[in-house]
Parts: C-alpha cells; sequence; structure tokens
C-alpha cells in the first residue's frame, strides 16, 4: 500500500511564571501499519500505542514539530 506522511506542529503557551509539563499523543489509526516517526524536535516514546512527548515548557512558548509515516494496507 501507500505510505501516508503527516507533518505537524504544535506551539505550546505558557503564561504562567513557573515551567509547566506537557503530554502530547497522536494516535495513529489501527488500519495503518508500519507507523513510525521520521523526524522529531523532542523526544517520543510510545505509550499505550500513541506515539507521545513529554516535556517541561518554561514560562513562555515552546513548540514541538514532528512528522510521522505510516503504510496503507494494500
Amino acid at each position: 500500500g501507500a505510505r501516508w506522511t503527516v507533518a505537524t506542529e504544535h506551539s505550546i503557551v505558557n503564561r504562567k511564571a513557573v515551567p509547566i509539563d506537557v503530554e502530547i499523543r497522536h494516535a495513529v489509526d489501527s488500519y495503518l501499519t508500519d507507523a513510525e516517526v521520521d523526524r522529531t524536535s523532542k523526544p517520543m516514546r510510545r505509550k499505550y500505542g500513541d506515539f507521545a512527548w513529554r516535556f517541561v515548557v518554561p514560562p513562555g512558548e515552546d513548540t514541538l514539530e514532528y512528522a510521522l509515516s505510516a503504510r496503507e494496507p494494500r
């Protein structure tokens, strides 16, 4: 099957005076296979089958950018 790619960017704004913990998860539809992270601006792990990023955002703004790909069934 064809290989699909999605690229995204998340901007997180922290208006608090202290750092905050953030977790962003990206689920992959179960009919897609061979899902992988092609590039990412922060470390990633798997959580309950989802791709997951957990990081600290200091006061101000931070950005998470990543690209995922997966294969569509034949």
